[in-house]
């Protein structure tokens, strides 16, 4: 009974300890005493760092909801089980004990993990916050925060450098503060003048998560966009969407040598560092009434100027399927499992990689595409003639042709004479 009531003691004495820390934990800081409470895999529903001390922690935050979190489950009993004797992994989330038992009882990659599974955690939440998951954080065997990391950094080499208590210089996964675009402008991050109508560009802001605004004050007349921390595609995109046009990867043309700028590739290493490399942030505000055909050509310019790239729309003759109505009386497919959308094909022909530009020339709204449903399954949609089989059974006819279509055209500055 003693026992029990110290070990309830040291429970609610670290609860009083973490609540009322006033900051997050850092790269550098210690992890304070703790016994956290309703975990499961493990031999008791609570573990105490106290009993971990003198090992590695690696804290993996994560939902049953979450796939990466999943895809990863299996490197973790891996690692928990090559170095349990020097490092404990433990599984973090807010979910419900009752939520997550059954998960770990009925997903067939979860059930066969070993490590514990700390359920309804706020504590560690509040002392490492974070919005993207999967979230880990390496302790080393002093109980220091050795690194915040995403789960990209998890392998055998990089758990022995951290039980080695190397230096892990790796980039700090940050993502928890939003931009507060009602109030803040990037002149307030960046140190430099500002005049009423001025342009605003910066390379990756460290901490702020992606996002975007725009607003016209109705009084003054007064335009303000501000993009934080958007790949090269995502500003293009974003200046193209200012004039009601989608950028679908069929209608985007770019030059090799800006391949590595545009796309992420495993040989550049982790991710979050191809990120950082290749991520911006725009700011544009002027008092001048533009339209946002003129909005969006203004920002194109600014990027071209910035980035050194010259993009620019241009109209070309390209190979693409063409959607036409056959008869006055189109109708919704009378196949069974015809649960397709038109609206739906269209969008998913137009922005999965490999196939042509997908032209809707039927003369209807996506409204009424939305409202008309094509009997297909999967494994056909690759397949061309099967595709037109199903359209003409609804009264449409698709056709493959040459066409007039307008593409955005990317390449380095340099390049153009």
């Amino acid at each position: 009974m003693q026992k029990k009531v110290v070990l309830l003691f040291v429970f609610i004495f670290s609860l009083l300890i973490v609540h009322g820390q006033s900051k997050e934990l850092s790269i550098g800081d210690r992890l304070p005493s703790l016994v956290l409470a309703q975990v499961l895999n493990h031999t008791n529903s609570s573990i105490s760092m106290e009993e971990l001390k003198g090992k590695a922690l690696l804290l993996d935050f994560g939902a049953s909801t979450c796939l990466p979190c999943l895809k990863a489950m299996p490197l973790l009993d891996s690692i928990q089980k090559r170095f349990g004797d020097q490092l404990q992994v433990l599984m973090i989330t807010k979910e419900s004990r009752e939520d997550v038992a059954g998960f770990l009882k009925k997903n067939k990659i979860a059930k066969q993990v070993s490590f514990p599974v700390v359920t309804e955690d706020s504590i560690l939440n509040e002392l490492f916050p974070h919005t993207v998951l999967p979230h880990e954080v390496w302790i080393n065997s002093e109980g220091v925060v050795a690194a915040i990391t995403g789960h990209e950094y998890l392998s055998m080499p990089n758990v022995q450098s951290l039980l080695a208590k190397h230096p892990l210089n790796w980039p700090v996964k940050s993502d928890v503060m939003t931009f507060d675009h009602s109030t803040t402008t990037l002149c307030e991050v960046i140190p430099q003048g500002i005049l009423p109508d001025y342009v605003l560009f910066s390379s990756y802001l460290p901490g702020y998560k992606s996002s975007g605004w725009k607003t016209t004050d109705t009084v003054t007349g007064k335009t303000r966009l501000r993009y934080i921390n958007l790949s090269i595609l995502q500003l293009y995109r974003v200046a193209l969407y200012l004039s009601g046009v989608n950028l679908y990867p069929s209608r985007l043309v770019t030059d090799p040598s800006l391949q590595h700028r545009l796309y992420y590739d495993t040989s550049a290493g982790y991710k979050i560092k191809w990120e950082q490399s290749n991520s911006y942030c725009y700011e544009m505000a002027t008092h001048v009434r533009l339209n946002f055909q003129e909005l969006s050509r203004q920002m194109i310019r600014d990027l071209n100027s910035y980035l050194r790239i010259d993009g620019g729309v241009q109209t070309i003759h390209k190979q693409c399927w063409v959607l036409r109505i056959a008869t006055t009386e189109s109708k919704s497919s009378l196949r069974k499992g015809a649960n397709r959308s038109l609206l739906d094909l269209y969008n998913y022909y137009n922005r999965k990689e490999g196939f042509p530009p997908f032209l809707n020339k039927t003369g209807l709204s996506d409204r009424e595409l939305n409202n008309l449903f094509i009997g297909i399954g999967r494994e056909e949609m690759d397949c061309f003639s099967v595709l037109q089989e199903r359209f003409q059974e609804i009264g449409f006819v698709l056709t493959e042709e040459m066409a007039t279509i307008e593409v955005l055209v990317l390449k380095n500055a340099k390049d153009n004479n």
